[in-house]
């Protein structure tokens, strides 16, 4: 884990009503954006926290958000940290 309340932050984050929105927020906010941390993390938010920790591992990222996606030339790139507009539209194929 990358700090010791990462889990519960990220359950809280899996069970938002909108889990991009308030990834976005809490990003946007510097970690400072008030979260609705649950009181206990249930068993299925536990497995995906641990698969999606497992994978952070297996591509050797060591911080948060870390983001991989694949360029024109279908090369798996990773960007971490929040990336500006500019960037982010460039990784997702906008012009």
């Amino acid at each position: 884990m990358i700090k010791p309340e990462s889990p519960a932050t990220a359950a809280a984050i899996l069970a938002a009503k909108d889990p991009a929105k308030t990834w976005h927020d809490y990003e946007a906010s510097a970690g400072k954006m008030k979260l609705k941390v649950p009181a206990s993390i249930s068993p299925a938010q536990m497995k995906v926290i641990n698969q999606n920790q497992q994978l952070m591992d297996d591509l050797g990222a060591n911080a948060t958000p870390a983001i991989y996606y694949m360029n024109k030339d279908n090369t798996l790139q990773q960007v971490v940290g929040l990336p500006e507009k500019a960037q982010l539209d460039a990784m997702m194929g906008q012009p």
